[in-house]
């Protein structure tokens, strides 16, 4: 089985801690203009855009005073605390480490008191209450910033948009319904096992997350209607309908699947290294979220890989030897459409 490592070897498409530090100091500007243009409220709100005004006006003046730079060091290194050398290849694992550091700052009253202490000395104002109010703001605005500035990243690495191949051996729908169909049988194989191990923890947290976030349900959306329709018609009330976003992820899986051609034995390492370096991951962390950890989520979806590869490549060999064959001798563990009998020929009429 694949091991973590694909994370230190993809890291090198993500920015660096001090790369991500420099962007947040050459963006201030664009930061206050954002504080500015939000609402604020009360009766302390006109004063509040007026004194963000008054910065945009003097930012340029700060220039190398050490205070200056003191207190943007201060911030950006406490909101990065944390990341250190390694990259998060997950943003739901990058968010939560953001909004640990933000709930840090913004409850340490000793530090809070000493970035407002250096912004008195460099920017001449004595407010308390005006400082206090562009410390939150600003600290919450570097969250966007970060996880803006590294999915950027992120985008320039995906090579091209996530789609189907053309010119497979069965029709577009065709092949969408049976990736849905699959899928659901290997999420439901992953359920059913969870349900025999109720006290151990991991399998346990894996049944939670399939039940809240995987299936199709009032609060998670499914994917389009004819994806469906196969599915639907065989269900008995015992399929799994699986959630829009997994859908995505599988779709990515296959087109990465494809590229490996016609070999003999399908390597999952190399297939989950790509869906790894492939940003296909993004898809699988959007449909899990925040709600197992990161080597959790990594490890679930390595097994889902797999799982799903085995099903769906042993289909499509059996499907191939059926086609060469007069009368098929493959057995079939899939759906019909995934490994299809050849068309009965029709008996010789009498003349």
């Amino acid at each position: 089985m694949q091991t973590l490592s694909c994370f230190s070897e993809q890291s090198s498409q993500y920015p660096r801690v001090e790369e991500i530090i420099q962007h947040l100091s050459d963006n201030i500007s664009n930061a206050l203009q954002k504080i500015k243009a939000s609402p604020a409220c009360l009766e302390k709100g006109q004063q509040y855009r007026e004194f963000i005004q008054l910065l945009l006006e003097r930012h340029n003046s700060f220039g190398d005073l050490e205070e200056w730079n003191q207190f943007k060091y201060v911030i950006h290194c406490a909101i990065t605390k944390g990341l250190g050398n390694s990259r998060f290849l997950l943003p739901s694992s990058l968010t939560t480490i953001l909004q640990k550091n933000v709930e840090n700052l913004l409850s340490d009253v000793n530090e809070r008191r000493h970035l407002s202490d250096l912004f008195k000395v460099f920017a001449d104002f004595s407010d308390e209450e005006m400082v206090q109010f562009l410390l939150a703001d600003y600290v919450l605005f570097l969250v966007t910033y970060i996880i803006q500035f590294v999915s950027l990243c992120v985008r320039k690495s995906i090579p091209a948009p996530l789609v189907i191949p053309t010119g497979m051996e069965i029709s577009d729908n065709d092949y969408l319904e049976t990736i849905y169909y699959v899928a659901g049988a290997k999420v439901r194989a992953f359920y059913k096992k969870s349900k025999k191990f109720p006290k151990h923890s991991g399998w346990k947290n894996i049944g939670r997350v399939i039940n809240e976030r995987l299936l199709e349900s009032d609060s998670v959306p499914g994917p389009p209607a004819h994806v469906k329709g196969w599915t639907a018609a065989q269900s008995r009330g015992r399929l799994f309908f699986v959630s829009g976003l997994l859908f995505d992820f599988f779709c990515g899986v296959v087109v990465l699947l494809e590229k490996q051609g016609s070999k003999k034995r399908v390597d999952f390492d190399d297939v989950i290294q790509k869906v790894c370096e492939s940003g296909v991951i993004l898809l699988w962390d959007e449909a899990v979220g925040d709600s197992m950890s990161q080597e959790e989520s990594f490890k679930f979806m390595s097994a889902m890989v797999q799982a799903f590869c085995q099903t769906f490549t042993v289909g499509k060999a059996q499907r191939l030897i059926n086609s060469m064959r007069k009368k098929a001798e493959a057995s079939i563990p899939l759906r019909h459409k995934v490994v299809p009998k050849p068309p009965k020929e029709n008996p010789p009429t009498s003349k």
